[in-house]
């Protein structure tokens, strides 16, 4: 592969992209890539070379994970979206999901890392199923975490066992054969670090909801620590992530978060349940209509599914644009 900038022929193999540090020089420069072929995954790492709405992250090891790092899309509006379910030629809203990034995970815990595409659905889950769905107001229609409230035990809740990976795991047919089921952490935030203290930050929350220790997530409650299954909420951390700027404080930047994370679209007066756990038992995260992370009980929220493709699944075609999203 050569690539010709100003007069200078530079000669660089572009395919599994491991050397990407020593070419940030082409962010913005879009040269031709050989894609056919390509998992979804090294797609997204090799357009991190020049899409500056990519950005590697590397996180330090904590209890329970190594050293690890990530290719996460950042920004208020990146071209992330997937067709995903459908192959019709204009791809249907209730298809549309977004890409969070490409992000080592196992399928059991121990096991080995691989990179798979996170991703998470464009707009809310509504079913009437379930009987967990509860108008809020103006039309606005939220779940209950559990169907009595009593504990916030993510692999007890009913939220978990019957919306996300019973009616609307069902809901996806054939294409449940493109998802992975994989490790999801569930180490618990603490209230009072998340919303009094300055310096939390993404890279504080990643590691809180990968540790053992925090809280009473598995010490007085048998909360577990981690759990495998296929569906799941976004953590708490990729919300921080996707503002691009890991070391800037949950507590003091609201407005930021929410002028500045694509993950933010809420509705005014409208919450959102993420699936990181709180310290206490019946007190639940979500993402506040204000941008905050902050805990509410009992928490009525929308939910949009997340989850991890295989790790085998190609890029087939399209721009990542809602217009013309992503094809696997």
């Amino acid at each position: 592969m050569l690539l010709v900038l100003g007069g200078i022929t530079l000669y660089k193999t572009f395919a599994l992209y491991e050397e990407k540090k020593e070419f940030n020089v082409l962010k913005g420069i879009v040269p031709f890539f050989p894609y056919k072929g390509i998992t979804l995954a090294n797609y997204i790492i090799s357009k991190s070379v020049y899409d500056a709405s990519i950005e590697e992250f590397t996180h330090s090891a904590t209890k329970q994970t190594p050293t690890l790092t990530d290719y996460r899309y950042i920004g208020k509006n990146p071209n992330n979206f997937v067709c995903f379910g459908s192959e019709e030629e204009t791809c249907p809203e209730e298809n549309l999901y977004r890409i969070i990034g490409a992000i080592p995970t196992q399928s059991e815990i121990g096991g080995e890392y691989k990179n798979r595409v996170k991703l998470i659905k464009a707009d809310y889950y509504i079913e009437n199923e379930s009987h967990l769905l509860t108008t809020i107001s103006d039309n606005l229609k939220g779940y209950a975490y559990t169907s009595d409230s009593s504990n916030n035990l993510w692999q007890k809740s009913t939220l978990q066992t019957n919306v996300l990976n019973t009616i609307y795991w069902q809901e996806l047919s054939d294409y449940q054969d493109y998802i992975d089921s994989v490790v999801w952490n569930l180490g618990s935030l603490y209230y009072y670090h998340v919303v009094y203290e300055d310096n939390y930050n993404a890279n504080t929350l990643y590691a809180e909801e990968r540790d053992i220790d925090v809280g009473y997530g598995g010490k007085n409650f048998n909360n577990a620590y981690s759990f495998v299954t296929n569906i799941g909420l976004m953590y708490a951390s990729d919300y921080a992530y996707s503002i691009g700027f890991s070391d800037l404080s949950v507590k003091s930047n609201k407005d930021v978060y929410m002028k500045n994370s694509w993950l933010y679209s809420l509705k005014d007066n409208f919450n959102e349940l993420i699936i990181s756990p709180e310290n206490a038992f019946v007190t639940y995260w979500g993402i506040f209509a204000d941008g905050s992370l902050n805990i509410q009980n009992p928490f009525i929220g929308g939910i949009r599914p997340t989850f991890y493709l295989k790790s085998s699944i190609e890029y087939k075609s399209g721009k990542g644009t809602i217009k013309d999203p992503y094809r696997v």
